[in-house]
């Protein structure tokens, strides 16, 4: 597919499965080629051969093995090194994760090999109101 659209967001290893998921379908892949951590971008999950990612991590992973590898990844990372402290809103906030594909974003990123990439996990605020 050439025009992948996926942005999820949750707080849960069995919905962050669910969304890896939906990315191996959208690219009609069993498992990963490899992947690799991109500052400012955040995990980016490749298949086929890229040329130049350099990923790193177990290749020929499905979305339930690769989903409780990233887990700890997740669990563990410095969320305000990493993507700031939450905004000041009017509720709370809990530590989750986004899902996406880089073309379903505004954002222009640097992403080595972006016609590999699958995905791109980082780290996300959940937020709730009163």
């Amino acid at each position: 597919m050439d025009n992948p659209l996926l942005l999820v967001v949750g707080k849960n290893i069995a919905l962050l499965k669910d969304a890896l998921s939906i990315a191996f379908k959208q690219h009609d892949c069993v498992t990963v080629s490899g992947w690799k951590e991109v500052p400012n971008v955040g995990l980016v999950i490749y298949w086929g051969n890229p040329e130049s990612s350099q990923s790193f991590g177990p290749s020929g992973v499905n979305p339930d093995i690769l989903s409780q590898q990233i887990s700890p990844w997740l669990e563990y990372l410095n969320y305000e090194y990493y993507i700031g402290c939450p905004n000041d809103i009017d509720g709370d906030t809990e530590r989750g994760w986004m899902v996406y594909h880089p073309d379903s974003i505004d954002t222009p990123l640097d992403i080595p090999d972006k016609f590999n990439v699958v995905c791109v996990i980082k780290p996300h605020y959940i937020y709730y109101g009163k």
